[in-house]
């Protein structure tokens, strides 16, 4: 007969063993080898990271749209399918480009570029920030694009 002294010892070294496996960041290898599939849970500051690129990429649709000057077609549809990747945004709100030339509205879009570059190294994620980077390079391509087109 098994004393319980054994089983509250093998109680106690079952619960170190798991702590030591989650302090060590190896608790997702150890359920998949035990053929759970963990769930991943979103960091909460990439969610705001990712919130905020969307409203913004929404603002920037909404400034490049509204320029008359410029042919800015081929752009917007760039920013559009942007936006739909980060999963739709909501409408432009206080913090939205309010500019009404091309030239400004290319430096708004430079200035978000630039910003998701940093939230690109911030994020936590190594998917998120692959996003946020190739975002950038849009939006700074983009910039770049209006910029000449604005000076033409």
């Amino acid at each position: 007969m098994v004393s319980r002294r054994v089983v509250l010892g093998s109680g106690v070294v079952v619960l170190a063993g798991g702590a030591v496996v989650r302090l060590a960041g190896r608790d997702d290898d150890l359920l998949r080898a035990l053929g759970a599939r963990p769930r991943p849970v979103p960091v909460a500051a990439d969610t705001t990271l990712l919130r905020t690129a969307a409203t913004e990429q929404a603002a920037l649709v909404e400034a490049v749209g509204g320029l008359d000057d410029v042919d800015v077609e081929d752009l917007l549809a760039v920013l559009r399918e942007q936006l739909d990747a980060l999963g739709g945004g909501d409408a432009a709100g206080p913090g939205a480009a309010r500019s009404s030339s091309a030239r400004e509205v290319a430096r708004d879009v430079a200035a978000a570029a630039r910003r998701r570059e940093a939230d690109a190294l911030a994020a936590t994620s190594p998917d998120l920030g692959r996003v946020l980077a190739s975002l950038a390079a849009g939006q700074a391509q983009v910039a770049r694009t209006l910029g000449r087109r604005a000076d033409a």
